[in-house]
């Protein structure tokens, strides 16, 4: 059976958006994704586990869904990050405390992790995700 789900790029979006956060995180961190889990490990001292999320993906979303899907998704890292370094995270070139924003602009996921006030000085910006117009096609056996 074929069939289009948005479902199915979730967990290239999470990897996309953890490969997007791995330069801003100190350097003694370090982020990984598989499948719907993020794993924070430390160097320091030695290399271990320090937490692990697993986010809850929904089993069905639509295009339009997608940048509310991704929103959690930022702002579930951020709340693995947070806890460890017991400060907020990410923050901006001016030290200003940020909070998880994704939009759908055409073909573009765009995010990124602003000010209350949206400044464009004053943001963490990720690199776009594309978007196409239509779903990936997922074969099923069965």
């Amino acid at each position: 059976m074929r069939s289009g789900s948005w479902a199915a790029v979730l967990p290239d979006l999470l990897a996309h958006i953890v490969d997007q956060l791995g330069p801003v995180v100190p350097e003694h961190l370090a982020l990984t994704a598989a499948g719907p889990q993020v794993v924070l490990s430390t160097s320091q001292d030695r290399h271990r586990v320090v937490a692990t999320e697993t986010l809850g993906v929904p089993p069905d979303v639509d295009r339009a869904g997608l940048a509310v899907v991704a929103t959690h998704m930022l702002a579930d890292v951020q709340d693995l990050v947070v806890p460890h370094l017991r400060a907020p995270w990410p923050v901006t070139g001016t030290g200003r405390v940020t909070h998880p924003i994704a939009e759908l602009v055409g073909t573009s996921l765009e995010m990124r992790f602003a000010t209350r006030g949206d400044s464009p000085d004053d943001v963490v910006a990720l690199r776009a995700y594309p978007v196409p117009e239509n779903p990936p096609r997922v074969v099923t056996a069965g």
